[in-house]
C-alpha cells in the first residue's frame, strides 16, 4: 500500500522539474522560447498514447504496466540530464508523458483494488501526499539553481530515484486485472454507451477550467489591474494549495457521500470564485482562495472515486473514456484569454464566475444516485 499512496508525490514532484528549470535549460541549451514552450506542451501531450495504458490497466499486469512505466520515467529524467539537444529533450519529453499515465493509472488502479470500501479515504490520503509533492516541486527546482547541483543535477537525481521506485512496484504483488472476457475495444463500447460517463466527463471537463489556468489568469488580474505585487499574488493564489490540503486530510479521515461531496464543493465554488475575482481587497481573495482549494480537493476525490467505481472491472477504460469526452473543457482558457485581449482583463476573468453554475446545472439534471456501481454480467450469463 505505501508503494501505491507515494505515486501522485513522486509524479507531482518530477513533473514540474522541467517547468522550473525551463530557464535554465533554454540558456543552456541556447533554445528558442518556441522550442522551450515545445518541450512543456510534448511532456502533456505524451499523455495521448498513455490513455491506451489506461485501458491496458484492465487487462494486463498493473505491476508490469506500473513498474515499466516509472523505469522509462526515469530513463525520461536521465535522458533530460544528459541530453545535449533539443531533439532528445523533445523525444523524452513526449515520452516522459505517456510514461507517467501508466505509472500513475497501473498503480491507481490497484490501489483503488486494495482500498475496497475505504477507496475515498485512500484516495485523499494519495491526493494529500501528491499536493504536498505538489508543493515540493519549485523548492527542490529553486534549491538545485541555487547550489552546484544545477538542473542536470536535479533531473539525475530523480532519474534513479524513479529507477529505484519502479523496481520497487516490480517486487509487490498488486492485484490484477479481471477483463471476464472482454476485450478492449468491446470495453470501450460498452463504457462509452453508459449515460453516466458521459456526464461525469462533462462535470470533468467544466471542474478543470477552474484549474491552473483559472489561478493564472487570477494572478495576471491581481497584478495588471488591482495592483497587487508580484509576490503579493503569488501568495495570495497560493493559499488555495493549503486549502487544497486541508481539503485531503479531511476526506482522509471521514468520507462523504457522492451527492453531497457534488453540492457542497459546487456551491462553495459559486461562492467563493466571484469572491476571487470580483472582490478587490487581497485578504478577501486570500481566504476565498483558500476555501476554494478544499472545495476543489473534496470534488477531485469525489470524482475519482466515482469514475473508480461506476463501472467495476473497468475502471482503467473507464477513465480512458472520461479524460477523452472531457478534453473540449482544454478550448475554455484560450476563450478567456481571448476575451480578454479583446475587452480587458476584467472582462476576461469575468467568464469564469460561470462555470460553478454550469456545474450546479450538471447537478440538477442527473440522478447521482444513478452513479451507484454497475454489475457487469458473468461471461457465462452472457453465453
Amino acid at each position: 500500500m505505501a508503494s501505491l499512496l507515494l505515486v501522485d508525490f513522486a509524479d507531482e514532484l518530477f513533473t514540474f522539474l522541467p517547468t522550473g528549470t525551463i530557464a535554465a535549460i533554454r540558456d543552456d541549451l541556447d533554445l528558442s522560447y518556441a522550442q522551450a514552450g515545445t518541450l512543456l506542451t510534448l511532456l502533456a501531450s505524451g499523455g495521448l498514447i498513455g490513455t491506451a495504458a489506461t485501458v491496458a490497466a484492465d487487462f494486463v499486469s498493473r505491476r508490469l504496466l506500473a513498474s515499466l512505466g516509472a523505469l522509462v520515467y526515469g530513463g525520461c529524467l536521465l535522458a533530460f540530464a544528459l541530453g545535449d539537444s533539443f531533439v532528445v529533450l523533445a523525444v523524452a519529453a513526449f515520452i516522459w508523458g505517456a510514461a507517467s499515465d501508466a505509472f500513475v493509472h497501473g498503480s491507481q488502479l490497484a490501489l483503488a483494488d486494495l482500498a475496497g470500501d475505504e477507496l475515498e479515504q485512500t484516495l485523499a490520503r494519495a491526493n494529500l501526499l501528491g499536493a504536498v509533492g505538489d508543493l515540493a516541486g519549485p523548492v527542490v527546482a529553486a534549491v538545485a539553481l541555487a547550489t552546484a547541483l544545477g538542473w542536470r543535477g536535479a533531473f539525475a537525481i530523480g532519474g534513479v530515484l524513479m529507477l529505484a521506485y519502479g523496481a520497487w512496484l516490480g517486487c509487490q504483488p498488486l492485484p490484477r486485472p479481471r477483463p471476464d472476457g472482454a476485450t478492449p475495444w468491446s470495453a470501450i463500447r460498452d463504457v462509452a454507451r453508459d449515460r453516466r460517463v458521459w456526464w461525469l466527463a462533462a462535470f470533468l471537463g467544466v471542474a478543470e477550467t477552474l484549474d491552473e489556468p483559472f489561478l493564472g489568469f487570477l494572478i495576471a488580474h491581481l497584478t495588471g489591474v488591482r495592483g497587487v505585487s508580484g509576490a503579493t499574488a503569488a501568495l495570495v493564489v497560493g493559499s488555495s494549495l493549503v486549502g487544497a490540503l486541508v481539503g485531503y486530510l479531511g476526506l482522509a479521515s471521514r468520507s462523504l457521500p457522492a451527492g453531497t461531496a457534488f453540492l457542497a464543493g459546487s456551491t462553495a465554488q459559486l461562492v467563493t470564485v466571484p469572491a476571487m475575482v470580483l472582490v478587490p481587497a487581497p485578504a478577501v481573495v486570500a481566504v476565498a482562495a483558500f476555501a476554494f482549494g478544499a472545495a476543489g480537493a473534496v470534488l477531485w476525490v469525489t470524482l475519482q472515486t466515482s469514475v473508480l467505481r461506476v463501472r467495476p472491472g473497468q475502471a482503467g477504460t473507464t477513465w480512458a473514456v472520461v479524460a477523452t469526452l472531457s478534453l473540449p473543457g482544454l478550448a475554455f482558457a484560450p476563450v478567456v484569454g481571448a476575451a480578454a485581449d479583446r475587452w480587458g482583463l476584467d472582462t476576461g476573468i469575468a467568464f469564469y464566475v460561470f462555470v460553478p453554475v454550469v456545474m450546479l446545472a450538471l447537478l440538477a439534471v442527473h440522478p447521482l444516485r444513478s452513479l451507484r456501481p454497475w454489475r457487469r454480467p458473468s461471461s457465462s450469463s452472457r453465453r
